[in-house]
């Protein structure tokens, strides 16, 4: 099972080796890599490590950590790309939140929150790694399992 502890000590992780690693962000290519090869790393030999490669294939992490954002570049010649776009209108809001930083939390709801953030897209993700089912909001045809 997919524990919260799990991703809280592994995003920690990641988080702590940026402090140490010169010119290395999580939120550029090679960051968003860094932290996809960490996880790699973190989950192998465990039931994280077996529903990934269910969901992902002969992929890892560390090369599907930019998916997302390859999938915002036009035109797409990727077929599972294309799928996935065609398939959900708001994707480009999937990667991200927008609150202020004046606000201590987020607050569903509130200036910057939507429902198609990050936030709500995490949560579902979660789900299809506890229950290896589909969810209704993230769609494709890929052999990742999303329908």
């Amino acid at each position: 099972m997919f524990h919260i502890k799990f991703v809280a000590r592994l995003l920690l992780a990641a988080l702590c080796s940026f402090g140490f690693v010169p010119g290395v962000a999580a939120y550029s290519v090679n960051g968003h890599e860094t932290v996809g090869y960490l996880a790699d790393e973190l989950i192998q030999g465990t039931a994280a490590e077996t529903h990934v490669k269910a969901l992902l294939g002969a992929d890892t992490l560390g090369q599907v950590a930019t998916w997302a954002d390859r999938a915002k570049v036009k035109p797409q010649t990727d077929p599972e790309m294309l799928a996935f776009v065609q398939a959900n209108f708001h994707h480009h809001d999937y990667h991200y939140t927008d609150v202020p930083i004046q606000k201590a939390a987020y607050l569903d709801g509130t200036v910057g929150t939507s429902s198609n953030d990050i936030v709500h897209v995490m949560r579902e993700c979660i789900e299809v790694l506890r229950a290896m089912t589909p969810r209704r909001r993230i769609r494709t045809s890929s052999r990742r399992g999303w329908r």
